[in-house]
């Protein structure tokens, strides 16, 4: 049901390691063409504003395809007329039309342009035949000129343009907005603690966009160690990400609750959605509950020294890697890397490598693959 010519835009999101990479790729739905068959030049914005404008065609023996084709309109010596159409093309494609000439061969042409650029040119007697040319993408212009010399005549004196196949058209530069944070879930709350959670809100379209970031009552929204309002505006480039965190301060007693953030976008296709926000309170270090979905927590504390607790949950049993990365991306220490069953689940980092080694202070990456599930954090060690 999609109409001819729709632009469909296809968002990548790319995760390796601790590097998010963001991408799209833009789908033309079916041909888009042109053969005359309304009677007139009302199908596309043709511009046939010459002296003597082209006109349509309805006899058969001088039609490619269907009823109808365009003809060249009547010129005299050194005359001229054209008839041209100005598009928006997305991306790379071909322009393909079929055309045939009756004229005073190598004295009267029919010449095609792109953007003013002489692309092809026929004269003499010329049957029905398909030509195509290469489209670069931006805002092209097609022009389709019938011209005479100062003498003679021969033949019909003029052309023909019938079945035009244009290259896709439309807009491809969208924002795309997209986040792989199906909820956050701040687990085990203690009272009087605070506890944290990023998220990323990342751009998979070719044009920036901007929107706003709306958080629960009694949370704190930040980036990069910056508090940011509760309502805050962003803008994120085209191809980019952001990361923010969140954060909550619980009092002398947690009461568990589920609220919602909001984010809101210019994407013309999604214009905002809502990652419910899961307080648990408790002390227990393992929680026999399944979990809603399988989560990857923050570690506390944070910063550490000299070790901290990373708390992740399972919804349904199966293989759980756990591993924790440097800044440059190598991997350094593998903390899990086995089956778990469903439910809440802990593990001690004590700041050693695989070899057994301390590592430096710094910033670190620990992440969780598991079924359908991947997630990153970060950590600081402060010795």
């Amino acid at each position: 049901g999609i109409p001819d010519g729709t632009m469909i835009p296809i968002g990548l999101a790319l995760d390796a390691g601790i590097q998010m990479l963001n991408h799209n790729i833009i789908v033309p739905i079916g041909a888009v063409g042109e053969g005359f068959e309304t009677n007139n030049f009302t199908s596309f914005p043709w511009i046939n504003n010459s002296s003597s404008p082209w006109v349509i065609e309805s006899n058969s023996s001088n039609v490619h395809g269907g009823n109808y084709a365009a003809k060249s309109g009547t010129i005299g010596h050194n005359g001229n007329t054209s008839l041209q159409l100005a598009q928006q093309v997305p991306m790379n494609g071909t322009i393909k039309f079929w055309r045939k000439v009756s004229s005073e061969s190598n004295y009267d042409f029919l010449k095609f342009y792109i953007d003013g650029t002489e692309m092809g040119s026929w004269s003499g007697t010329v049957a029905w035949s398909e030509v195509s040319y290469p489209v670069t993408a931006g805002a092209r212009t097609f022009k389709w000129t019938y011209s005479k010399d100062g003498s003679d005549t021969s033949g019909s004196d003029c052309a023909w343009l019938d079945d035009i196949t244009f290259p896709a058209s439309g807009q491809s530069n969208y924002p795309m907005l997209y986040t792989g944070t199906e909820q956050i879930l701040l687990a085990n709350v203690q009272p009087n603690s605070t506890v944290s959670a990023d998220f990323a809100i990342r751009n998979l379209g070719s044009a920036a966009m901007q929107g706003m970031v709306s958080i629960p009552a009694g949370f704190s929204l930040s980036m990069n160690g910056t508090a940011l309002p509760m309502d805050y505006t962003y803008q994120i480039p085209a191809s980019s990400t952001q990361i923010f965190s969140l954060s909550y301060t619980a009092g002398a007693t947690v009461n568990s609750f589920t609220a919602q953030l909001l984010i809101t976008s210019n994407d013309p296709n999604n214009a905002s959605l809502e990652i419910p926000v899961v307080v648990q309170s408790g002390s227990s270090t393992e929680d026999p509950v399944t979990p809603v979905i399988t989560a990857l927590e923050r570690n506390f504390p944070n910063p550490f020294n000299p070790e901290t607790t990373i708390r992740y949950s399972v919804k349904e049993s199966g293989m759980v890697k756990l591993s924790i990365y440097n800044l440059k991306g190598q991997l350094i220490r593998s903390l899990v890397n086995e089956t778990k069953t469903s439910g809440n689940h802990r593990v001690i980092w004590n700041g050693v490598d695989d070899r057994g080694q301390s590592v430096a202070s710094g910033i670190y990456f620990y992440r969780m693959d598991a079924t359908n599930f991947s997630s990153t954090q970060k950590m600081m060690l402060m010795k």
